[in-house]
C-alpha cells in the first residue's frame, strides 16, 4: 500500500495537557491518538497505555477494546509509529538546516 494514502485515511494528533491543566503541559498527559472512520486508538508513551475504541459501536468511547483487539491495535500503533518517526525526522532535518545556516553566516 501506498504510504501517504494510507495515512489520509486517518487523523492523528498530539496532544499535551488535560481539560483541568490546560497550561500545564507534561509527560503524564501527553498522548497521540490515531482516528479512522471505525476505530480510535489512544497511546500514552511515557506510561505505554492503550486505549482502543470501536466509534461504530461505542461513539461515546466508554468500553476500552484494547486487550480484545489485538489485531486492530497492532495496526494502527504500526501507522502511529511510522508517522512519528517521520515527525522526528522532519524535526532534526529542519535542526540541522538552521545548524548549517548558522555556521555558514559570518
Amino acid at each position: 500500500a501506498n504510504e501517504p494514502s494510507a495515512f489520509r485515511q486517518y487523523v492523528i494528533s498530539e496532544v499535551g495537557h488535560s481539560e483541568e491543566t490546560v497550561f500545564d503541559i507534561g509527560w503524564r498527559w501527553f498522548r497521540y491518538s490515531i482516528r479512522g472512520k471505525r476505530w480510535k486508538l489512544l497511546y500514552r508513551p511515557f506510561t505505554g497505555d492503550v486505549e482502543l475504541y470501536d466509534l461504530r459501536h461505542d461513539p461515546e468511547e466508554r468500553h476500552n477494546l484494547a486487550h480484545e483487539e489485538l489485531d486492530v491495535v497492532e495496526g494502527l500503533m504500526g501507522l502511529l509509529r511510522r508517522h512519528i518517526r517521520a515527525e522526528l525526522a522532519s524535526i532534526v532535518r529542519a535542526r540541522i538546516k538552521r545548524a548549517l545556516k548558522r555556521l555558514r553566516s559570518p
